[in-house]
């Protein structure tokens, strides 16, 4: 697991200091004004050194209960093999640790559906690379007819009927003389999650980013055997692709083309167009556009 110990020498006394043993190594700095986090396997708190100051014992107190049935909760979840479950009760930030190891324990076949619910929760999955690398490998190496499990069921027509070949984009900022078409492993056309929208895509290249960077938008035109699932849980149209066909590593015929977007239009714009002056929804689709808005990311 991902060590959060944190310096309490460079800690102010609000509190944190005075934390047991068994908290104080997942509390962790927020840039933001609510203070350091508590990042727990089982109990995520935001803003915990704000609880700490206002009510120390209640605080310590909750986030003790929290960790305790919830834990527990996973357990039992484990030994009815009810592994998507037992996720469902990890933290966000932390459930792809325990997916792999649930994974090296029963195999991929019975964590599937685990495997997908991690993957679509997931904010950026990019920053976590090599594990992903490694579970969707033995997603692969499942082979079609079982592989194709990891697709929810509501999903699997749509997926069904997409035709042989199949043109997918993935929309990244960065920089072009950046641009690395033969190992870029956390941008750049080296990722795992497309979209076939490419409006989606669009939306992706133009999110406003902390860093000034040049929207792009990559296609590839793949064979459908390729593609290793289709998720829409969040009206993305997601196609997960195993990156290394983009460069004709294992000999596959596949096409990847990129577009520099215009750098003048962004997806705060989108936001904006959806409302009226009074600031008020204009369409139904400005909640979807604050919810993907919030969650999404590309892998």
């Amino acid at each position: 697991m991902e060590d959060h110990k944190m310096n309490l020498e460079a800690t102010p006394d609000l509190g944190i200091r005075n934390l047991p043993s068994d908290l104080v190594d997942f509390v962790v700095p927020s840039e933001t004004e609510f203070g350091m986090m508590l990042d727990h396997p089982f109990c995520f708190i935001f803003g915990f050194e704000l609880h700490m100051e206002s009510d120390h014992a209640n605080a310590v107190r909750r986030a003790r209960n929290t960790i305790k049935s919830m834990s527990a909760l996973y357990r039992k979840q484990c030994k009815t093999g009810d592994y998507a479950g037992a996720l469902s009760c990890v933290a966000k930030g932390h459930r792809h640790e325990f997916l792999l190891e649930l994974i090296k324990r029963h195999g991929v076949k019975k964590l599937l559906p685990g495997i997908r619910e991690c993957w679509t929760g997931l904010e950026n999955p990019s920053h976590h690379h090599d594990l992903w690398q490694d579970v969707w490998s033995r997603v692969e190496a499942l082979g079609a007819l079982e592989r194709f499990s990891v697709i929810h069921k509501e999903d699997r027509s749509v997926f069904d009927a997409l035709p042989e070949t199949v043109t997918v984009h993935r929309g990244w900022q960065g920089d072009e003389d950046d641009l690395n078409w033969m190992g870029n492993e956390d941008g750049g056309p080296w990722g795992w999650s497309w979209t076939l929208n490419r409006e989606q895509a669009e939306w992706f290249a133009r999110r406003p980013s902390a860093q000034p960077a040049t929207p792009f938008v990559f296609t590839a035109t793949v064979q459908k055997e390729y593609i290793l699932a289709y998720f829409n849980d969040r009206s993305e149209a997601e196609i997960v692709l195993n990156p290394d066909y983009l460069y004709g590593l294992y000999g596959h015929d596949i096409r990847l083309d990129y577009d520099r977007l215009d750098v003048t239009k962004n997806a705060a714009s989108d936001v904006e167009e959806a409302l009226k002056e009074d600031g008020t929804p204009t369409c139904a689709s400005f909640d979807q556009i604050i919810q993907t808005g919030s969650v999404a990311q590309v892998a």
